[in-house]
């Protein structure tokens, strides 16, 4: 039992917090249960009363009647509303978890999976688990409790005509859980699948540009189809399961009520039983095939929710990144950053990215590293974070290993600026304002100003409120890295991070901001990324990487005089700007 339901723990585990609203609605389908039972009671001694042309007999229980629907209407009403805050506070609540679990989870994670995948569990698969939650969990509550109650009720009534009409049951139910077993399976690849759909749409969204360019539409027209192609397969695979459910609802709505019509009437003419018993049990078979009715179609709610429920825990069983507890620095240290013998690799089994990296920042220190296109750069770069730890070595930041810090207050101390650029949808306030949250108008001004970005803000028609909008798509290339040099001036941090800074910049605006950064710079780490090596020359130290490993150390004019690796490709750069 514990493996059937190992799937739903995690969903579970969140939806608890709501079982008081859970436990209300369970007693108030107790009452709202008994009460139509009741109401079918009375409803059989009103028809009895008119056939025995008793009128005084007839307006007392018609009056009785009217007091319990009086009573079944406003229980209704509450019990509606309590089940109805209970689903909408749990998905609420699933939602909030899931957007916590991505937010907090590792970056490797992230990096790994398609954001179109991420998009699907947060659509399709919750509104599977939602349809669970919403509606076929009402019907677990509230039909089995009736069934009950109406049973007991129709077995004080005649009870060969009940055990008759209940011979049917047993061989519904087992059709359909025979029939309903292969949409689990169906759905959770048809979810899948979906998932894989999302993802081809976010690349052909976010690469329209180069879609379009390299008149690539008909290719990734074909990848969408193909793949939206399999997803339709799969979901046809379910529908027809779900088809073949239709006739047996059918059977069991026909079945039952043709029996209790042919039995009870020749009970009737035999005066075995009342017309108002008759007409009662006409009543009670409805109870009774309400929950054979939707039997199936909880069955198949469930499956679906339960195949849901495996993707959704996948996120919601992640853990959070992994921290340490030191939250300040060594202030006597000598280095700002260390790299002790350092190796990584991204996935196991695979080579390493970087191997055996030894290097030492002083506090104060301006650093270049350069190298060709897949040699490790960025990577350094993602262990200063603490986006990833090294597999082999040590990495200390200020004196303390990046397996210590606690990883919030690391961050606090490292400003960092990337060549992938990223605006959020907000305005160029917001925008700046996330590099320090706790900023005033005048230190995003004066930011904005280090970053030769304001004269542009103030030339827009709501200046610092213009909104970026999505992908940031009315700025240019330059416009946006200045907004970002500008978000990391501002949050002032001890270790200042270029990653290919300034390459989407002109020459006149990489010098004036250039002349800009070492202003602000002074007395702080900074470690540069560059593309330009023209930008590189006053750096205190050039570090060279090649396939992982550091080659070459020295400034400008030591590393160009030893005619090596920094030499060619400086050399090569040089040629290809003369060209």
């Amino acid at each position: 039992m514990k493996g059937k339901f190992k799937d739903f723990s995690s969903v579970f585990n969140i939806v608890k917090k709501n079982f008081h609203l859970l436990f209300l609605t369970a007693i108030l389908s107790i009452a709202v249960s008994f009460i139509n039972v009741l109401l079918i009671k009375y409803e059989k001694e009103l028809a009895d009363a008119a056939v025995l042309k008793s009128k005084e007999l007839f307006i007392k229980i018609f009056f009785v009647v009217l007091v319990v629907v009086g009573t079944k209407i406003p229980l209704e009403y509450i019990k509606a509303f309590f089940f109805g805050k209970f689903s909408e506070k749990s998905l609420a609540d699933l939602r909030i978890e899931i957007g916590k679990k991505l937010t907090f989870s590792p970056i490797s994670y992230i990096e790994k999976n398609a954001t179109g995948d991420f998009l699907s569990r947060l659509t399709s698969d919750l509104s599977l688990i939602q349809n669970f939650i919403s509606v076929s969990l009402n019907d677990l509550f509230y039909h089995p409790v009736v069934f009950i109650i109406g049973t007991i009720y129709a077995f004080t009534l005649n009870w060969k005509m009940t055990l008759i009409c209940f011979a049917i049951i047993p061989v519904t139910v087992v059709a359909a859980l025979f029939i309903s077993k292969p949409v689990e399976k169906y759905t959770k690849r048809q979810q899948d699948l979906y998932g894989e759909v999302n993802a081809i749409s976010q690349e052909i969204i976010s690469g329209i540009a180069i879609v379009k360019a390299f008149l690539l539409e008909k290719h990734f027209f074909e990848k969408f189809k193909q793949s939206l192609d399999k997803s339709f397969l799969a979901g046809l695979k379910s529908a027809k399961v779900e088809v073949l459910l239709e006739p047996v609802k059918a059977l069991i709505q026909i079945g039952p009520n043709l029996m209790v019509i042919f039995t009870g009437g020749i009970m009737v003419i035999n005066g075995e039983l009342t017309f108002g018993g008759l007409m009662a049990f006409v009543e009670l078979m409805n109870i009774f095939l309400a929950p054979m009715n939707i039997l199936p179609n909880i069955i198949n709610s469930y499956r679906k929710a339960k195949a849901a429920s495996k993707r959704v825990s996948e996120i919601l069983g992640l853990s959070s990144e992994p921290s340490g507890t030191v939250k300040d620095e060594i202030k006597d240290c000598e280095y700002a950053i260390e790299f002790e013998d350092v190796w990584f690799w991204y996935d196991e089994g695979k080579e390493a990215i970087l191997k055996g990296i030894n290097l030492k920042v002083k506090k104060g220190e301006k650093i270049a590293i350069v190298g060709s296109s897949g040699s490790g750069k960025s990577t350094l770069i993602k262990l200063i974070l603490g986006f990833y730890k090294p597999q082999k070595g040590n990495l200390k930041v200020f004196g303390i290993s990046i397996f210590d810090w606690d990883t919030n207050s690391l961050r606090e101390k490292i400003s960092v600026v990337n060549q992938d650029v990223y605006l959020f949808p907000e305005s160029i306030f917001e925008n700046i304002k996330y590099g320090k949250y706790s900023a005033n108008f005048n230190e995003i001004e004066e930011a904005s100003k280090k970053a030769y970005i304001y004269d542009y803000i103030l030339s827009l028609p709501e200046s610092f409120e213009s909104r970026v909008g999505e992908k940031a798509v009315n700025l240019s290339g330059g416009q946006k890295q200045r907004i970002t040099i500008a978000r990391a001036i501002l949050k002032n941090s001890k270790i200042l991070i270029f990653d290919e800074a300034t390459s989407a910049l002109d020459i006149e605006s990489e010098q004036f901001i250039q002349n800009t950064l070492n202003e602000t710079l002074k007395g702080k780490t900074a470690i540069i990324i560059a593309h330009r090596f023209s930008t590189i020359k006053d750096v205190d130290r050039i570090v060279v990487i090649d396939d992982g490993k550091i080659v070459e150390e020295g400034t400008h004019d030591e590393l160009f005089n030893l005619k090596g690796k920094y030499y060619q490709l400086y050399s090569m750069q040089f040629q290809n700007q003369c060209a």
